[in-house]
Order: C-alpha cells, then sequence, then structure tokens
C-alpha cells in the first residue's frame, strides 16, 4: 500500500509539474501517461512473462465487454484525477484521491450485495473526515 501511495503521490508532481502554464489540457497530460505505460506494458513487460495468448485469450472471450467497460471507466478515472490535479493542485488532489477507499466498499456493498457493518461506517467517516481536513484550505491565525 505505501509503494502505491508514493508512485501516486509522484505521478500528481510531475503531472502537475508537466501541466504548468495554459497550454497543456489535462486530457492531453492523460494520453501521454496511458500511452507511454501501454507501450511500455506492450513492449517489455507482457512479453517478458510471456503472456501476448492469455491476452489474445481474454479478447476473443465474452469476457472482453467486461474488460472495455473497466477500461473506459479507468480512462474517466483518470481523466478527473488529472483534472483536479491541474484545478487543485498535487497535494490537495492527493487527499481526495484516498477516498477510493470509500467507493471501492460502496460498489462492493451496491453491486455484490456485501453487507453494511459498523466497521463501514466508522471507517467512511474518518476517511471523508481525513479527506477533507487535509484538502481545506488553512487560514493564517494572524490575519
Amino acid at each position: 500500500m505505501y509503494d502505491r501511495c508514493c508512485i501516486l503521490g509522484l505521478e500528481g508532481v510531475v503531472g502537475a509539474w508537466g501541466m504548468k502554464g495554459k497550454e497543456v489540457v489535462p486530457f492531453y497530460a492523460i494520453n501521454i501517461r496511458q500511452m507511454t505505460s501501454t507501450l511500455s506494458y506492450g513492449i517489455l513487460i507482457v512479453p517478458f512473462i510471456h503472456g501476448y495468448p492469455l491476452a489474445f485469450e481474454a479478447a476473443s472471450s465474452n469476457i472482453v465487454w467486461i474488460i472495455v467497460l473497466a477500461g473506459f471507466l479507468g480512462t474517466a478515472n483518470y481523466s478527473l484525477y488529472y483534472t483536479s490535479i491541474h484545478l487543485i493542485g498535487a497535494a490537495r488532489e492527493q487527499s481526495l484521491n484516498n477516498t477510493y477507499v470509500f467507493w471501492a466498499i460502496l460498489t462492493e456493498i451496491l453491486f455484490l450485495g456485501a453487507s453494511i457493518n459498523l466497521q463501514f461506517i466508522i471507517g467512511t467517516i474518518i476517511v471523508l473526515l481525513g479527506s477533507v481536513l487535509v484538502s481545506a484550505s488553512v487560514k493564517d491565525p494572524k490575519s
């Protein structure tokens, strides 16, 4: 978990730096990021693990529509991620990005039928309150 947060934090900082100025649109930045990722996986990682047969098998199965839907949802997610980095900055956006824990559990409840329990309610309050506190503006007490 720590490694993922550090990488996402670094991605946010690099993304914010790359989107400085008005000429860089967040959608261009996300396209550059996604193309770099796709090419890296397709050229380096998948051949290294001999994964092309599995990829072709998945692409020719009935589950391909779920994969396509997940791709579109991932695209929407990263588009919002980069837009929020551009609008509010990497630090504040990262604190809001941590709410994915809440959304994952809510999705599990809605689509997989998991039950709501006290641990979920307390965890939700902690995650959302923490995100709001971290992303809120701090006023200078002297002024």
